[in-house]
């Protein structure tokens, strides 16, 4: 466990700051259309992966064009924790 934390600790704010939004962008992105039960559960989640996709991609896009720094790591962060943001809602998916 104390192995866990140590590498936890060594995750740069950045990317745990896209982890997050990704997340949230993912889980608002699925979850507003479930909770109303506009669609089926399936389009909810490829839809919310799409946007979560293209946020990310414009927040890099945004940093190549001099207000940043456009880094491939911190788009791979976004979507895992996309990933991660609809595994979390699976069971309210499938009820």
């Amino acid at each position: 466990m104390v192995k866990l934390f140590q590498w936890l600790g060594k995750i740069k704010a950045d990317k745990l700051l896209h982890f997050i939004c990704g997340m949230i962008i993912a889980q608002l992105a699925a979850g507003l259309p479930l909770a109303f039960h506009c669609l089926h559960w399936a389009w909810c989640y490829l839809i919310a992966a799409a946007v979560a996709a293209i946020a990310g991609a414009l927040k890099e896009w945004w940093d190549g064009h001099g207000h940043g720094k456009a880094c491939l790591k911190d788009f791979i962060a976004t979507l895992i924790g996309a990933a991660v943001g609809l595994l979390t809602l699976l069971p309210c998916a499938l009820t």
